[in-house]
């Protein structure tokens, strides 16, 4: 019966269940033993050498797999999983081969590209590896959404120096995105995004301009020409932003708020008090507004206490952010709470204020006052070379 212990479809089965309970170990023995009872199946075989592959046990993988394709040789399975053992290998060689063979069989098809896409990347070829991704991505059969995932995974699981390096093959990839789906949401957002991260301003105009109803693509124009300190032309932007947008939406927020920082910078600090209260009244726990208002109202020197009372609701929500930490102590200092204000610097140290050069500064005021001279003179010079950095 299919109790019999020396029946392999139960051990076969077995295996299965050990996978679906995510036991490893259990999986191997049991398909292990299914194999050794009928070695001349080949389900049994391909499911085994899978099991290997997937717990790393890729030499025998590798035999198993070399076995099974000697019985089938010119199967496409065979190949395309050994090839994928290869690579992990390290055997680069070896499955550029099998892909070859897989080629002349099959013509180009999706796992074979992908396949030499990946082999180009872990060769290091990445000339080599942005042209075939390039080649992929200008093929209208690939679904937008696919293409935007496959770069922002790539961007995301890539190292900075290796993103930086290589900024203009991910900017070429990003036009030929658009080039093949110009009207795709996904596309043209991510677009956006990138070339905003990037500061290609001129760029991210040009697609607002041929985008002219995307609010999205419009908020991120408007960040531009807050950070070229273009305010009224940041406001302006912001205007056609919120008669686009829901008022309870995050686009008409964040219009609003930019609306009240530039009012902030352009000398109307009164009008921006005014926009911060009202985007408090629409969004009380508006962390960003929250923190902003609190800063204003510190640097004029005026209700401290509202302003370290909106702090530390910021702090609350993001209490690792070295900015909102530095806008808290920064209101302790005003408040002549020196010590306490020392405190929250340190917090700020630790979750990346060294990279602020105001933060910096700040801090080292407080520790003016607090008699450590030595150690405030430190932070400024440190201020002043991530400065100097920053301007590189």
């Amino acid at each position: 019966g299919w109790l019999d212990p020396e029946n392999d479809a139960v051990y076969y089965y077995l295996g299965y269940v050990a996978v679906e309970a995510n036991d490893a170990p259990g999986a191997v023995a049991n398909f292990e033993k299914a194999y050794s009872l009928d070695s001349a199946n080949v389900w049994y075989a391909m499911r085994l050498a899978s099991i290997y592959a997937a717990v790393g046990k890729t030499d025998k993988a590798e035999r198993m797999y070399a076995t099974l394709g000697a019985k089938k040789p010119g199967d496409p399975n065979i190949m395309s999983a050994l090839s994928d053992i290869y690579m992990q290998q390290h055997k680069f060689s070896l499955a550029d081969s099998l892909l070859t063979r897989l080629e002349v069989l099959e013509g180009p098809t999706e796992y074979t590209i992908m396949s030499r896409i990946e082999l180009s990347r872990q060769e290091g070829k990445f000339a080599e590896f942005f042209n075939r991704l390039n080649d992929l991505f200008a093929m209208d059969a690939l679904p937008a959404g696919a293409k935007k995932d496959m770069l922002d995974k790539l961007v995301k699981g890539s190292d900075p120096r290796f993103n930086f390096v290589h900024i203009k093959d991910y900017e070429r990839l990003v036009r030929t995105c658009l080039e093949t789906d110009p009207s795709d949401t996904s596309v043209t957002h991510y677009a956006g995004g990138f070339y905003y991260s990037i500061e290609k301003d001129a760029a991210l105009d040009s697609l607002s301009r041929n985008n002219p109803d995307d609010a999205y693509l419009l908020s991120l124009v408007m960040y531009t020409r807050f950070r070229q300190n273009r305010y009224e032309e940041a406001m302006q932007a912001g205007d056609r932003i919120m008669e686009m947008s829901p008022e309870d939406g995050n686009l008409y927020m964040g219009a609003l708020a930019t609306r009240a920082d530039c009012c902030y910078f352009l000398g109307r600090h009164e009008e921006a008090f005014r926009e911060y209260d009202r985007i408090l009244k629409k969004s009380p726990g508006n962390v960003l507004a929250l923190n902003n208002y609190a800063y204003y109202l510190s640097l004029e020197g005026r209700k401290l206490r509202k302003a370290a009372r909106m702090s530390q609701k910021a702090i609350a929500a993001e209490p690792e952010n070295a900015v909102y930490l530095d806008t808290y102590a920064w209101i302790l200092f005003k408040l002549k709470k020196y010590t306490a204000a020392k405190a929250s610097f340190k917090k700020a140290m630790l979750y990346g204020g060294k990279e602020h050069p105001e933060i910096l500064r700040h801090y080292a005021e407080v520790l003016d006052v607090l008699g450590q001279k030595a150690l405030a003179d430190g932070y400024r010079q440190q201020a002043a070379l991530k400065e100097n950095e920053n301007k590189k």
